[in-house]
């Protein structure tokens, strides 16, 4: 697999590339870096392949007396 964003990467700029990555964040933390990333793939990957669950915006709750009398306005009551 060729990534496109990569381009023509020699291995002297990816270990310049680690240095730097290992000074802003520490040798003590990429670890959690590493675990927190796969994480968030491995949810986001999860919820793409399940088409069970509705999301909260999309559900259609049971109406109330109150959002049923919410919604009229003096407007809505006019007969054209």
């Amino acid at each position: 697999m060729k990534l496109a964003f990569i381009g023509n990467l020699g291995p002297t700029e990816l270990l310049l590339i680690l240095l730097i990555v290992i000074v802003v964040f520490g040798h003590n933390r990429i670890p959690q870096l590493g675990e927190a990333i796969g994480k968030g793939i491995r949810n986001f990957k999860k919820s793409m392949n399940t088409d069970d669950e509705k999301p909260a915006l999309e559900r259609d709750p049971e109406p109330t007396a109150e959002t049923k009398t919410a919604g009229k306005t003096a407007d809505s009551n006019k007969v054209l």
